[in-house]
């Protein structure tokens, strides 16, 4: 698409904005026949690898202001410090309605045994919200994929985990 206009950080939104020309097409949807949604994934797939070719620093939300914009920078310095930001207070929140204080305290030991397997060396650009709803086409030709603004640094495999956890049941 060509690009309408943009800002890195404008006041009124307060954030960045991209406005882009239309992208034709429609979501993919469940009545889709299977092998327009695989050529249209295989498609969409091989964007998403440059996407997720880029580098960011740090880990977490892309920080939106005009000076972290070149290279693209993220909240936090480490994998870990941006998957534990939450974690006290979701703990604290599931021990006073879901769990016994026994099966929160199993759940913590339980990360930190594992916590290398959250770990992730470097961080690389993630458009954050990948599932079939971002990705368009029209009469099973690719088109494009839509809606950065869940856009984060982290693992590689982040996409990835977030289209199998929505779209993994078909």
């Amino acid at each position: 698409p060509e690009v309408l206009g943009w800002e890195a950080s404008n006041p009124l939104v307060g954030r960045s904005y991209l406005l882009t020309s239309e992208i034709p097409g429609r979501p993919l949807a469940p009545e889709d026949p299977a092998a327009r949604v695989r050529d249209v994934l295989l498609e969409a797939g091989y964007e998403l690898s440059i996407l997720n070719s880029i580098g960011v620093q740090g880990f977490g939300w892309i920080v939106r202001t005009p000076e972290a914009a070149d290279p693209l920078r993220a909240e936090h310095p480490t994998s870990p410090s941006f998957l534990a930001e939450y974690l006290d207070t979701d703990l604290a929140l599931l021990a006073a309605s879901v769990f016994i204080p026994p099966d929160v305290d199993a759940l913590r030991r339980c990360l930190d045994d594992h916590a290398g397997w959250f770990y992730a060396p470097e961080a690389r650009l993630a458009h954050g919200d990948f599932d079939t709803t971002p990705i368009l086409h029209a009469d099973g030709r690719y088109t494009g994929i839509i809606d950065f603004s869940e856009v984060r640094g982290t693992g590689g495999l982040y996409d990835l985990g977030h289209f199998h956890l929505h779209e993994g049941h078909r």
